[in-house]
């Protein structure tokens, strides 16, 4: 098998074998030879299969940590293992998931647990804090989640992205999406395509470099500035912010504006109508406070326009805006 082809599969080349790469920064190399050939061969199957590539590298990541403690080739030892793992519910089902691939795909049978994920309550941060954790970062990371928050990109998304799929004059982002669903464009907000361009310069990318950092590195940085921002003004609500309610304040916005929850499901990537679903209902914004603005003239119209805010009247021949705090 082509070298590139075992590192695309999430597999990197050690002395004698193959080893599954994760998160783990000492990765320990698997020193079973038929543990690592039926790993190789469930991560091949899934590729020939059309699996996304994503799936394929967490699949990998989660086999060689199961690896770790127990023998794969043991499917009533990785059941005990399992029910004993200290972990959250979704995670669990993750490592079942990858289990059942490495089972089918090998030929081998075993009785699958039957966890159930549990739908999170999602509730939105203000956007005034969202905005701060993002003023507070470093160039590199203010692009990435004012994408995430403005075009409602998932963060595997934000780290495929090439100069390919920009179209810097008309500030329109082409979106190959992850998790198999729908291809989508975005108009990127002024502000944001501004500093797009001020990292992109500043950084000399070329046409085909990816242009920003991991999940893992992004999520990181996220939780930095979020925890310097909770210590600074003493409020614990920071902490309480995911990088992932960055998208889900894209989505839950957008519905709220547009009360269309197909144009929202196609605006987010989404393959199912109940990925949307699943947390549209459970957001209100009836009681949250808003930032009202008055327009004059063109010249401030076009700007609270480029800053996200909602024109909702006229009086005595001003327009009257506003946005969610």
């Amino acid at each position: 098998m082509d070298r590139g082809v075992v590192v695309q599969l999430g597999l990197r080349f050690a002395p004698g074998a193959c080893e599954a790469v994760g998160s783990n920064p000492t990765d320990p190399t698997i020193t079973e030879p038929k543990t690592d050939s039926r790993i190789f061969k469930t991560l091949w199957e899934m590729k020939k299969s059309g699996y996304a590539q994503s799936t394929i590298e967490t699949t990998s990541q989660r086999l060689k940590t199961i690896s770790k403690f127990v023998d794969l080739n043991n499917p009533e030892e990785v059941r005990g293992w399992i029910a004993d793992h200290e972990c959250s519910l979704g995670y669990k089902c993750g490592i079942v998931d990858a289990y059942d691939r490495y089972v089918r795909f090998n030929d081998l049978e075993w009785s699958k647990p039957n966890y159930k994920r549990e739908d999170p309550v999602i509730t939105l941060p203000t956007e005034e804090r969202i905005d701060r954790i993002i003023q507070s970062c470093n160039l590199r990371h203010q692009v990435e989640f004012s994408l995430m928050k403005e075009c409602g990109l998932r963060p595997i998304e934000i780290c495929k992205l090439t100069l390919k799929v920009l179209d810097l004059e008309k500030g329109i982002i082409s979106i190959k999406t992850a998790k198999g669903g729908r291809s989508r464009q975005e108009k990127i907000k002024p502000q944001t395509l501004a500093l797009l361009k001020t990292y992109i310069s500043k950084n000399g990318l070329g046409l085909n470099d990816t242009l920003f950092s991991t999940v893992k590195n992004m999520s990181k940085a996220f939780q930095r500035a979020r925890d310097r921002l909770a210590n600074r003004y003493a409020d614990p609500e920071f902490k309480k912010i995911r990088l992932y309610d960055l998208r889900h304040f894209y989505g839950s916005l957008l519905y709220h504006r547009t009360r269309d929850i197909l144009f929202v499901k196609e605006k987010m990537g989404h393959r199912s109508i109940t990925s949307t679903m699943k947390y549209m209902h459970l957001i209100s914004f009836d009681s949250d406070e808003w930032i009202v603005k008055v327009a004059v003239s063109l010249e401030e119209f076009v700007k609270l326009l480029e800053m996200g805010f909602d024109l909702v009247g006229d009086f005595e021949g001003k327009k009257i805006f506003r946005k969610r705090k």
